[in-house]
């Protein structure tokens, strides 16, 4: 059906402005519906349509990919001996240097070196680019608050979610630190649970790996070490820093070569020779070839190792105690720290017990008790465990100790702590000397924070406490990083390690500084060695005294049988009387050796013998000391 309209139009319309108005709505044409043409055509189903004039828009989110960093080193140390020739033997360096020259190419290579040589040494020559200027006017900290500051915070990666799953691994304590011997830039993290029966044990997801970190990079582990059991200790070798020593959980030793680029040890010891406790203590001993390692356990044995063949130990000492000294029964003590200083002696060992009680052991004296002798085991010993030890890095001779909420300084010829820091509000875990400072300590606490005590300022408080941030549990290690001794790291039971920065006064020695700390640490040793000596005279006195007591009772006691046998003999008092005669000079000699008794006890304990509350003298005369006993 076709439907058309015609418009007509004036021709003086054509050309005007349109202009457009309301009219009445009218049909024009329409198509009716009809039977006919339904079986041509299909109803066609309602449709919705919705009409908006705002444009679309879609939300979406993206990210770029992380870009993986590594920082990578190379280390050029003197000469560049190889790892067989030790530069401090100068035997080995003639003989090496020796058949260096005999080599045909060595000739043209110094030859063809020379220009490079003389070109450098007269650039160094110009200009001396190691200068200091104003070398008179140094800086004075002396006036400068302490402060700390944190700057970063390593967490366990072990104990992160797992990207596909959401499920986190249990949290591990960092048990162990070490930084590296070449600087403040690496330092080694030590993961375990040492507590004992400690359900994490049995947790399948925890890892056994521990890690070593870059300071500047934070986000991810420098290397990994994997070990059949956790690492509980481990050290850097400070001759051959590319060597890292560690002690395991179940008693096995370690050796890591970073030259390796491996993250398993390249040397393990055997089980049936090793620790049968967990190690809690790694020490490198001096030796020619840097390749003697000691390490402690709390099975009480000290054992010494060759890295070189470390399927067992070499020598081995057993922390027993002197049953000649202390008169009780000999027992074995766990060893829980261990420290070596070298220059304090090569053959000296300061161990650290589970008891309180600190050890030395001397390899060139092992007549006497195997070389192990212990420090006293009565009141001045810790009461807990002996958890860090260390030397005065410039006072060898005095050494540091934390076991319970004190901190205490020793030295090596008295059996008794020179100083003793007042209790903190909890517990010490970890203490350590400042590299650079002979009077400054760090220690670390169990309610999260660091104290920084400063012997040349005041030892009766702290100089610094400072609440280490983001701590999410007790600190448990601590470490001074050298030759700066101003960065700090500290572990805590949530597997954290955190980075801290002290002020430069808490690190830069000031003038005179370590001539005043010794002169005080002499001056305390001589008084407490004083001490000592006059309570050996007072107990040496007490001993005669009680000695000289019985003798004359004994010689009373004799004189008055004697007198009762003469009695006897001539027939004097009988019957009644006479067993009175006889009881009578028995009784006064009991009498007599009871106050004597008395006499010597009192005189012992400070007290007042009864012949002297009633004004009469001492039966035996006993002689007044002029200090109190302890």
């Amino acid at each position: 059906m076709e439907i058309s309209y015609l418009y007509t139009k004036a021709r003086t319309e054509f050309g005007k402005q349109v202009r457009f108005g309301d009219v009445e709505a009218h049909g024009v044409a329409g198509v009716y519906p009809t039977k006919k043409l339904d079986a041509d055509y299909v109803v066609r189903r309602h449709n919705k349509f919705l009409a908006d004039t705002k444009p679309p828009m879609q939300q979406s989110s993206i990210n770029t990919e992380r870009l993986q960093v590594a920082n990578t080193g190379m280390v050029h140390r003197e000469g560049g001996w190889p790892r067989e020739i030790d530069p401090t033997d100068k035997a080995d360096v003639n003989r090496f240097r020796k058949k260096a020259e005999k080599d045909e190419t060595y000739k043209s290579s110094v030859i063809a070196l020379t220009p490079v040589i003389c070109q450098a040494m007269r650039q160094n020559n110009t200009v001396d680019i190691y200068q200091h200027f104003f070398d008179e006017d140094k800086a004075s900290y002396g006036a400068e608050v302490p402060m700390a500051r944190g700057l970063a915070s390593f967490s366990d990666p072990a104990s992160r979610a797992d990207p596909h799953t959401g499920v986190a691994s249990s949290s591990r304590p960092v048990c162990a630190l070490d930084w590296h011997p070449d600087g403040p830039s690496t330092v080694a993290a030590a993961y375990a649970v040492t507590a004992f029966q400690d359900a994490r044990h049995f947790d399948a997801r925890l890892t056994r790996s521990s890690f070593i970190w870059d300071v500047l990079s934070p986000n991810e582990p420098k290397h990994e070490l994997k070990t059949p059991s956790p690492i509980t200790a481990l050290k850097f070798n400070p001759k051959a820093p590319e060597t890292l020593a560690g002690g395991c959980y179940n008693g096995l030793v370690g050796v890591f070569d970073s030259r390796d680029n491996a993250d398993h040890p390249c040397m393990t010891s055997v089980l049936e020779h090793s620790h049968t406790d967990p190690v809690y203590a790694v020490q490198w001993a001096q030796a020619k070839a840097h390749n003697v390692c000691v390490t402690a356990s709390s099975d009480g044995r000290v054992l010494f190792w060759d890295v070189r063949k470390i399927s067992q130990p070499t020598d081995e000492v057993l922390l027993e105690s002197d049953s000649r000294q202390t008169g009780d029964e000999a027992f074995v003590l766990g060893a829980s720290c261990m420290e070596y200083n070298p220059e304090a002696g090569a053959h000296k060992f300061l161990v650290g017990t589970e008891q309180g009680v600190v050890g030395q052991v001397d390899m060139r004296n092992r007549k006497k008790n195997g070389g192990v002798g212990f420090f006293t085991t009565g009141p001045g010993k810790h009461l807990g465990p002996v958890n860090s030890i260390q030397r005065n890095p410039v006072h060898t001779k005095f050494f540091l100790t934390v076991g319970d909420w004190s901190a205490r300084i020793w030295a090596e010829d008295l059996k008794t702590p020179v100083l003793t820091t007042q209790f903190s509000s909890a517990m010490l875990a970890a203490a350590q000397w400042s590299p650079t400072r002979p009077a400054v300590f760090f220690t670390a606490r169990h309610d999260g924070s660091i104290e920084a005590w400063d012997l040349f300022w005041r030892y009766d408080e702290p100089a610094l406490v400072h609440q280490v941030a983001g701590a999410r549990g007790d600190l448990t290690c601590l470490a001074v990083s050298s030759p700066n001794g101003r960065l700090l790291t500290v572990g805590d039971t949530a597997g954290n390690v955190h980075l801290i920065e002290v002020s430069e006064g808490l690190a830069a020695v000031g003038g005179g500084e370590k001539l005043a700390i010794g002169n005080m640490l002499e001056r305390e040793f001589k008084q407490e060695k004083l001490l000592e000596h006059k309570a050996k005279e007072a107990r040496r006195a007490v001993l005669e005294l009680e000695a000289n007591a019985k003798a004359q009772a004994t010689q009373t006691a004799e004189d008055e049988k004697a007198k009762v046998a003469r009695a006897k003999k001539k027939g004097k008092g009988g019957g009644k009387d006479g067993e009175e005669s006889v009881e009578a000079p028995l009784r006064r000699v009991d009498a007599a050796f009871m106050a004597a008794v008395k006499a010597a006890e009192a005189e012992e304990g400070g007290g007042v013998t009864p012949e002297e509350e009633e004004g009469a003298s001492p039966v035996f005369g006993l002689l007044d000391l002029p200090w109190e006993l302890p």
